[in-house]
Formats: structure tokens, sequence, C-alpha cells
């Protein structure tokens, strides 16, 4: 029996690197591929593990191959004699290894695609014309040591060097990503790759260290689940013909004068579902502070802490799973659950990076919602439920409901507002800095935000705000959420994630936008929209997406890519990533691996976070979240009252 295919895949804090996983699981069939960091172990460490492994794999990442703390050990495993494959900054530390220059392109390319010039021979045998997506900008000169294997030649920069060998030692090299989504003959290259070191290793390396312990693999283990295999109890429910909007249930229940108040809206496609949450004396207040060690739970006004043991995601999961039941009307994506907001400072904590803490405002902020009323905009249909057996408030909300009419926003007036902007020059000089970054490889893409501040006079109602935001702009993803004395008003174009009972994950990025005028056609927003700086923002976004996605399931696809939409105040550039999760993975792992959305810090995620921690000055925006359904990315149009502020 042939001992399974062992190959090292070395991560350095990229957001692709899990897609080249994928790829190479795909290509070399029944290979065990083990993640680390590069600068997980010490190089002697590394040398006691390289003899058990059949090849390398050294990924992308940011920084310059250079600067020692941005490659690691890695610089070290081309002494190694081992069939190794470099990926991007992976070649770059090829090159320098063997005596190549590092400089800077002309022109940076990230998320640019460029067609190779190759010889269809050693990794590109058997290949026929490549796209190739690049991110970088830095190259590599050839070294004397070296054979290149293919070119990139473009306007700006002239012929780049995209792939190389070395002509005796089992090394080899590109620049590009064959992993990305828009990338050709990227499984070519792995088998190609594959054969060229098992046929090195049969002559070269004909015995192989066979017992090993590989529990230092980076690969996430999944949050606490529900058994899904038990009897679970089932609520009570009515479904009613109406054409009631959310606003119309707020105010025939009174709800817009309690607290919490927990509204999610669809006003105009692409969505469909709108959810009021109706609070109850069983409703669960959950409030997590990202610098606490603990959990307060508030139910009934009595407030009670609890210890995370660990950190929020895990907590939040085992909650959820002790709380599972059967849905009422299982074709609704809700049936009763967690709905609130995460802060931005929330997601960055998983990626451990040093964050402001908030001591003002929770940075996990959730309502568990026992009784609920969904309504289906495309059938014209509410679905009164609660989680509780025999609940009589479903009959009586019925019958309120069954009587109720539209209802007339409320009166608004206009107040005079303190607005206060983004200081100019404070702002231009950190789109320099952001420049820089680029420029010099420490990110691909980077997403800065400055914040505007509008004051209001105390007496304003936020209802009466919200009416006039819903009205104004008439997003897919709409939210009133008052939490305590935080207060969340949001319309919004963005899904970030959505998930089903049945494990159907899709996330739908929006990356490019224009304005809608009466003038305007969708043919222009087409030619405005599908330009190469618009589609590498998304493609960007797109595959880090896929690789946050790779974490935790092989089965990813992108059944959209790069699509215009037409919504009633804009038009955008639209991308969907499904995928599709096996137990014991839920929701609930996406969530944590996806925080902070790719489409609010850029790529690769930790290090454009870590350079945007030093350009701004004040915490972000929420995202928020509404348990087996979706989360919206509130950055349109967004307002935030704290105190009545």
């Amino acid at each position: 029996m042939s001992p399974v295919p062992r190959i090292l895949l070395i991560d350095s804090y990229d957001s692709y690197s899990y897609n080249l996983r994928s790829l190479l699981l795909k290509n070399i069939p029944g290979s065990r591929v083990v993640t680390i960091r590069n600068d997980q172990f010490s190089l002697e460490e590394l040398q006691l593990y390289l003899p058990a492994f059949d090849s390398v794999v050294i990924g992308p990442g940011p920084g310059n191959p250079s600067n020692p703390k941005d490659i690691g050990v890695i610089g070290h495993v081309w002494n190694c004699d081992i069939p190794t494959l470099g990926v991007c900054l992976g070649m770059q530390t090829l090159c320098m290894a063997f005596g190549g220059e590092v400089k800077r392109l002309s022109a940076v390319k990230h998320g640019q695609i460029s067609f190779l010039e190759h010889f269809a021979s050693d990794i590109y045998a058997n290949s026929k014309e490549i796209q190739a997506v690049r991110y970088h900008s830095l190259h590599c000169t050839l070294p004397k040591d070296l054979e290149a294997l293919s070119w990139a030649d473009d306007e700006e920069n002239g012929r780049v060097l995209m792939g190389v060998r070395h002509p005796y030692k089992p090394y080899w090299g590109v620049q590009y990503h064959p992993e990305s989504v828009c990338s050709t003959e990227g499984n070519r290259l792995i088998l190609n790759f594959w054969d060229l070191a098992s046929n090195w290793n049969k002559s070269n390396r004909p015995s192989r260290q066979l017992e090993c312990h590989f529990d230092f693999d980076i690969m996430p283990q999944s949050l606490p689940s529900s058994i899904t295999s038990v009897n679970l109890s089932r609520g009570t429910g009515i479904a009613l013909q109406s054409t009631l909007l959310g606003t119309d249930i707020v105010q025939r229940l009174n709800l817009h004068k309690e607290d919490p108040v927990t509204l999610l809206e669809s006003l105009s496609v692409p969505g469909r579902y709108s959810l009021v949450g109706v609070p109850c004396n069983k409703s669960e207040i959950i409030q997590y502070f990202i610098h606490d060690l603990h959990v307060t739970v508030t139910q009934n006004g009595c407030a009670t802490t609890l210890p995370h043991e660990g950190d929020i995601w895990s907590w939040l999961a085992k909650f959820m799973a002790a709380r599972a039941t059967s849905p009422v009307f299982p074709d609704i994506p809700f049936s009763g659950g967690l709905i609130g907001y995460f802060s931005y400072e929330a997601g960055v904590s998983s990626l451990n990076v040093a964050v402001r803490g908030s001591r003002h405002r929770p940075d996990v902020n959730l309502v568990f919602v026992f009784r609920s009323v969904v309504i289906d905009t495309h059938k014209s249909m509410i679905y009164i439920q609660s989680l509780q057996q025999n609940d009589d408030w479903v009959n009586k909300t019925a019958l309120l409901l069954q009587t109720a009419t539209a209802s007339p926003p409320p009166i608004s007036t206009n107040h005079r507002a303190e607005i206060s902007i983004p200081e100019e020059a404070k702002y231009k000089s950190n789109i320099a800095k952001c420049t820089e970054h680029l420029l010099s490889g420490n990110s691909y893409e980077l997403c800065l935000t400055a914040q505007t501040r509008v004051l209001l006079p105390l007496d304003v109602p936020s209802w009466s705000l919200y009416h006039s935001l819903r009205s104004r702009n008439p997003a897919p993803y709409a939210a009133y959420l008052r939490l305590g004395s935080t207060t969340v008003l949001s319309s919004s174009p963005e899904r970030f994630l959505s998930w089903t009972r049945d494990g159907k994950v899709e996330l739908r990025p929006i990356k490019g936008t224009i304005r809608k005028t009466p003038t305007t056609t969708f043919a222009e927003a087409e030619s405005k929209l599908r330009v190469p700086k618009e589609m590498a923002e998304n493609l960007m976004i797109v595959d880090l997406i896929r690789h946050d996605l790779h974490c935790i399931t092989d089965d990813v696809t992108v059944p959209k890519l790069m699509q215009v939409e037409e919504y009633r105040t804009v038009f955008q550039l639209v991308s969907v990533i499904q995928g599709q999760l096996s137990p014991p993975y839920t929701g609930f792992d996406v969530l944590s691996r996806s925080l902070p959305p790719g489409s609010m810090t850029g790529a690769p995620k930790k290090r454009s976070v870590e350079i945007l921690q030093t350009l701004e000055e004040e915490e972000r925006v929420f995202v928020e979240m509404e348990t087996s359904a979706l989360l919206s990315v509130p950055q349109y149009r967004r307002k935030l009252m704290e105190n009545g502020k």
C-alpha cells in the first residue's frame, strides 16, 4: 500500500492560502496537506519535521522577501533539497535565495489579469493559454542560477518574470496566483509539480520518515454545535396572507416604545424576508466587551455574569446549541434565535490583532428572540411564531394583525444638526500612507474609512429617523435595532453572509458602485463598473472569501462573478460565493472566521487590519446579525445613536 502523500503548506498570514490548500487536495488524490505559519517553528524544529513530507508549498503573503519578519523560516527551505513550489512571495524568496534582486513594479498589479508566455514544458507541460491573476507590487530579477519558465508582458511594466525553476534542484516558483478563481490551468500546474516532485523523490529520496504526528496544523477546529439527531421541541405558529410591512407590525404591536426593539427589513430586491422580534420575559440579552473574560446575560431585568472560557464564538455556539428547536415553518429562514450586532473590533480580536476596546458600547449586543413575526414580501405572507409550545400570544397576535392596516409614517420635522466631517488634510495623508503600503507589498487592498458625525437634539425620535432613512434609501437590507443605550439605523445593499439550516452558506460582496440617475442605463453602468480597477477590487474580496470558506469546507463555488446588479438608487458590481457545510461545522464557524468582512478591511486581512489600525483613530461600524438567516453590513447611510445622541 502506497503511503499517503504529505505536503507541507507554509502560510505567511495571507488571505488566499486555504485556496491553495484546496487546489492541492483536489489535484493530489488522497493527500494530507499540513498547514503551518512561517514563524510557527524555529529552523531547528522545522528541520526535524521536513523529512516527513514529500513536498513543500510556500504560499503567498504580504511584505518583502528581504524582511526576515515577513518570511520567517521560509528562506531556509531552499537549502533542504525537498521538492518545493513557491507562490508569489514564495517565488520571490526562491529568487532571492539564488541571487535575484527584488524591485518595485512601475504599476502595481493587485487583482489584475495577464496572459503568460510559457514553453508548455516542465510545470507548464500540456498547458494551454494561461490567464494568470497577479497580486503583487514587487517582482524579482532572474538570477543566473535559475531558469525562466514564464513571463507576463504588460504596457506599464514590460516583461515581468512569472515562473522559474532550478536546473537540477527540485525547486519551482510562480509569481502569480494559480489558486485564484480567475486563473486558468491551475490544476495542471499542481499536477505537473506533483509528477516532477514524485519523480525526483524516487531518484533522490527513496525512503521517507513514516511516523509523524501533525498536531501543529493550523486548520481550525469546529465550534460546538447542536446534535440534530435528537427529537427537538416545536413551538407555535400561524401563517396569514397580509401586505403589512415590518414598520406596520412594529407600530401595531407598540414595539417601538419598548426595549429591546429588533426590526430587520427587506425593502427591495434581492431582499425577500423582513423580521420583527417581539420581546417577552423569556428574552435573553447578551452583552460582551472584547477585553472582558465574561459575558453578561440579562433576562427579565436580572443580569448574570458568566465566564466565556476561551472565546466569545465558542460561548455563543454553545448557547445556541442548548436552545435548538424544530422550526414551525421550515421554509422560512428564521424561527427564533439571536438578533443584534457585532462590532468591527469583535472580529478584529479574532485575528490576534490588538484592538481599542470601548467601554461605552458592547462589542457583542444580541437578544435571543422567542417570539417573532416574519414577512415574506414575495408571497405577501406573515408568519407569527413562538418557540414556546401552545403559546397563546400567537393567536392573540394573529387576531390583532388580521385587522391591522398600513400605519402612516411618524411625523418628521426638520431638525438642526451639527455635522462634523473628516479633516481633509488628515484623510489625504492617510490615503498617501495607504498608497505607500500598497506599493511596498504590505497589502493588496486597503479599505480606508473616515467618519462623519451628525449630532441631533435629544428630542429627535430614532423611530422617525429610521422612517426617513428607509424612505430615502429603500435598500434590500435595512435595520432598526434598539438595544439598551445603543440604537442602530441601517440601510444597506450588501448582505454579507447567509446560511440555511441544511448548511448552505452564501456571501454576496459588493465592490464597485455608481449612482443611479434617471438617465443612467444598465449598459452604461456595466461599461463603468466592468473595468480593471473595479473588477480587481471585487476579485480580491472574492478570493479572500473563498479562503475563509475553505477553512471549513472544500465545497466552495462562485455561481456569480463580478456581475452588475441594479438597485433603487445605485448600480453595484456583485459576486456570489457559496459553500456547503458538513457536520459538525455550522454557520457560526463561518461567521467567526469571516469577521471582520473582507470588504471592510482589504486583503490580506490580518496585515491590512494592522495597517488600518495605525491610520484610523476611531472605532468602526457594526455588522448586524440574525441567526439561521443573514447578516448585513450596515456601511451605507448608517446611523448610530447612543444615549439619545
